[in-house]
């Protein structure tokens, strides 16, 4: 029994160990570092603002690259949640000023609005990924207490034809000490009759 529950952990460890750069890692990023990701958000989102107002659109364009590349660095990261966060504020962004953007530049609110939807499609994607990564670690676990299960049922048996062979084996033994006394006793009795 303890062969099967640390043969079960053991393989719930490595499940849970091999989902854990897929899944979002902004929980384990610390208060500093998702202080200053949002910081830099909140600098690009003003760098935007300020390329808008000035009518600068090569500085819009770049600045929403820059996004687009955070975003992708983010990903790579594990750090889903906050590539959720930035996307959601880009595509807020480019929506909010969709009119201005196409004023400045109509080539920009294309390239501006193309990148939106690149980032939301990564994005979008994610959440598909982290799924089909816990289904395979729930599947693998499933196997695992099924092998342990077969293994216990295994052991059972076992046990249990150990158990009948030393029963069988007891029986026997008890038959031939009964044996050996019934012939001492008779052979006693004989001797005492003298036959």
């Amino acid at each position: 029994m303890k062969k099967m529950f640390v043969t079960l952990m053991a393989v719930a460890a490595v499940a849970f160990s091999a989902c854990s750069g897929s899944g979002s890692n902004a929980d384990t990023a610390d208060g500093a570092e998702v202080e200053a990701i949002d910081q830099e958000l909140a600098d690009n989102l003003d760098e935007l603002e300020a390329g808008l107002e000035a009518e600068d659109s090569d500085a819009v364009q770049a600045t929403i690259e820059a996004i687009k590349a955070k975003i992708a660095a983010l990903i790579a990261d594990g750090k889903n949640e906050l590539a959720q966060q930035w996307t959601a504020k880009l595509q807020e962004f480019v929506e909010s000023n969709k009119a201005k953007i196409e004023e400045l530049n109509p080539e920009l609110a294309i390239v501006a609005q193309s990148a939106v939807q690149e980032v939301v499609s990564k994005v979008a994607a994610l959440p598909a990924a982290a799924v089909e990564t816990a289904n395979e670690a729930v599947n693998a676990a499933k196997d695992a207490a099924n092998e342990a299960v077969e293994a216990g049922k295994q052991a059972v048996e076992d046990t249990k034809a150990a158990a009948e062979g030393a029963a069988t084996q007891a029986v026997d033994d008890a038959k031939q000490k009964a044996n050996d006394a019934i012939d001492k006793g008779v052979s006693d009795v004989k001797g005492k009759l003298g036959l």
